[in-house]
């Protein structure tokens, strides 16, 4: 059993071409704008989420330091760079968070892409 939720969803990341066998599916998660602050997760580079992310703005993710150095070679490079998590529009990348242990303690660092709450929620239409 595991309290961690655990979906994935296939992403492309802008200028990438993947072998043909490679897996593009990561984890992610769709959190508020307190969220890293709270858990006390760094932000390495970039910006955390913020009020302004909503249904207004431009789309926006942060993903975590091995899906930066993965893609992009470093958390620095990764900030203006696109992505695209399952059938969801481009975003840009406005932060590079910290790794953490997702779900054990002794797993291996894995790329992992987080969504903003007000965006999900704004364009829902259930956002006030």
């Amino acid at each position: 059993m595991t309290m961690v939720d655990s979906a994935s969803q296939k992403v492309m990341v802008e200028g990438y071409h993947p072998r043909r066998d490679e897996d593009l599916a990561f984890l992610y998660n769709v959190i508020t704008d307190d969220y890293f602050r709270t858990l006390g997760i760094g932000i390495e580079s970039g910006r955390e989420f913020a009020r302004h992310d909503d249904g207004s703005a431009q789309q926006v993710a942060i993903v975590n330091d091995t899906f930066a150095r993965r893609f992009w070679g470093s958390p620095q490079n990764a900030i203006g760079k696109r992505l695209r998590a399952g059938s969801d529009e481009w975003r840009t990348v406005v932060g590079v968070a910290r790794d953490v242990k997702y779900a054990r303690i002794n797993e291996n660092p894995r790329p992992y892409v987080y969504l903003p709450f007000r965006k999900k929620r704004a364009t829902s239409g259930t956002a006030s």
